[in-house]
């Protein structure tokens, strides 16, 4: 004769078991939200970044320009 009921999860345990597996979802969502708005700051910083290397340049090479003539530019700065 074969006994039932003997497997070797109870009910609660299955229950804990979804508990933990549905925190665990929840928090690995929480964690891609986070990494999609950690990107987006990323991408804000970068272009700002590039933006700022950009004028550096063209302001060095203005100084450049001056200090090599011994006198300022006279021609307007193009303002973007």
């Amino acid at each position: 004769m074969v006994k039932r009921g003997s497997s070797s999860f109870s009910a609660s345990s299955v229950a804990k078991g979804s508990i933990v597996l549905s925190k665990a979802i929840e928090k690995q969502f929480a964690l891609e939200a986070d990494i999609s708005r950690l990107r987006h700051h990323i991408s804000v910083l970068s272009k700002w970044l590039h933006s700022v290397t950009l004028e550096n340049q063209v302001l060095k090479d203005i100084v450049d320009k001056i200090m090599r003539t011994g006198r300022e530019e006279k021609e307007p700065l193009d303002e973007e």
